[in-house]
């Protein structure tokens, strides 16, 4: 195999790795629950010191009715402290102390 045949096969393999994971992510989102709640959750809205969060969802930014989101995985730090939280509560994260103003 030469050369350009190893960078097709190495991209081709990438590419593909990347649909299995798009396809894994929408089906998680498909089964998510966005009904309103009270506690942080896949599929709360959580605001956070002014920024908006959709939990359980990897996104980069973006805007809906001029709110600006941003997806929260839940194997990210912060969403392993904030798990379970109510509107109000406070945490501590990567030592510096944390308002949530809002879970819907």
């Amino acid at each position: 195999m030469n050369s350009k045949e190893r960078v097709k096969a190495a991209l081709k393999a990438h590419l593909e790795a990347e649909l299995r994971a798009t396809d894994a992510a929408v089906a998680a989102l498909a089964g998510m629950d966005f009904s309103p709640t009270t506690e942080v959750r896949p599929g709360a809205i959580v605001v956070l010191d002014g920024d908006h969060y959709v939990v359980g969802v990897i996104s980069s930014a973006f805007e809906c009715d001029g709110v600006t989101y941003e997806g929260m995985a839940t194997d990210a730090l912060l969403y392993e402290a904030i798990k379970g939280l109510q509107t109000g509560d406070t945490f501590t994260f990567a030592g510096m102390d944390y308002h949530l103003d809002s879970v819907s």
